[in-house]
């Protein structure tokens, strides 16, 4: 049986990984079950069968993360609580 710590005691990097379970793919993308599995069931996301286990490969949760739009905080202020609070952005016409 295999080990999942390696010689030195700590836990692989994560990066080193081919592929994730759902689970370690939030965690290693900081986003959650629901937008994962809407990405998944949108065609975003590729995720792949290993009998009843279901995984995402690493290139591609890396793709689907780098063709997400960039976000646009040129309409945030911040107030003196600290929150920032954005307005949606304009309909370009």
């Amino acid at each position: 049986m295999s080990n999942e710590f390696s010689s030195s005691g700590k836990k692989p990097d994560p990066v080193s990984k081919l592929a994730y379970s759902i689970d370690e793919s939030c965690k290693v993308s900081t986003v959650g079950r629901t937008k994962t599995y809407e990405a998944i069931g949108s065609g975003a996301l590729i995720a792949r069968k290993v009998g009843r286990r279901t995984v995402i490969l690493h290139k591609d949760l890396e793709s689907w993360l780098d063709n997400l739009p960039e976000a646009d905080f040129a309409s945030c202020e911040v107030s003196p609580d600290r929150a920032a609070r954005c307005s949606p952005p304009s309909a370009k016409t």
